[in-house]
């Protein structure tokens, strides 16, 4: 288990289900109250391309819209060239500079995480993230996901039992609702993929 592994695993699950979109699927709602699945999307590649910048020590473009007409193209570059960079020797020890004790990579995963479920819930699909996963980048924002919260990392927490999932805990954690049901679809959060071995704004 490691940082490399949780980021290909949320790409993975956010190009599956945007290779499963149809064009009615871009308008739908989503758990980011702003934001249909297009301008998720839209964020979802700028805020991947955006962390590698930071990554690099360059300046990312965090509103830029590249999405274009093939999202899914898009994507895929997005997510090639980010765990491509992600690959690079010592580039999961980057530290951040937003959060002291923080690494550019935990925001990465954060992003990755948070978004690939948000999509999820926008669709209605099912969200599989393996309980050690989720597990990873909790144990790293429990402790500071309030201090982020005040440079807008995240939004407001949710409260979720501590005995639930630790996918909702995380949920939760990052200011989503495990609950969440998409129009005339059923809820995916709670308890999805908290045992089945496969989480958010954020900036580093």
């Amino acid at each position: 288990m490691d940082e490399f592994a949780v980021l290909q695993t949320a790409y993975d699950r956010t190009t599956a289900s945007v290779a499963a979109l149809t064009s009615e699927d871009l308008h739908r709602p989503t758990p980011c109250a702003e934001w249909d699945v297009r301008a998720l999307l839209a964020h979802v590649v700028a805020g991947t391309d955006g962390l590698v910048a930071v990554l690099r020590g360059e300046e990312p473009d965090w509103g830029k819209d590249s999405l274009g007409d093939d999202p899914l193209a898009v994507l895929r570059q997005a997510r090639d060239e980010a765990l491509a960079a992600w690959s690079e020797p010592g580039a999961v020890a980057t530290p951040s500079t937003q959060l002291p004790g923080m690494r550019v990579v935990d925001f990465a995963m954060a992003d990755a995480v948070a978004h690939s479920w948000d999509l999820a819930a926008a669709l209605g699909r099912p969200f599989d993230l393996p309980e050690a996963h989720a597990q990873l980048v909790f144990d790293r924002w429990e402790d500071v996901a309030d201090t982020g919260r005040q440079y807008g990392v995240f939004g407001p927490r949710v409260e979720v039992p501590d005995d639930a999932p630790v996918l909702d805990r995380l949920l939760g954690l990052f200011g989503r609702d495990p609950g969440f049901v998409a129009a005339g679809a059923a809820p995916v959060g709670a308890g999805v993929g908290d045992n089945s071995g496969d989480a958010s704004t954020s900036r580093g």
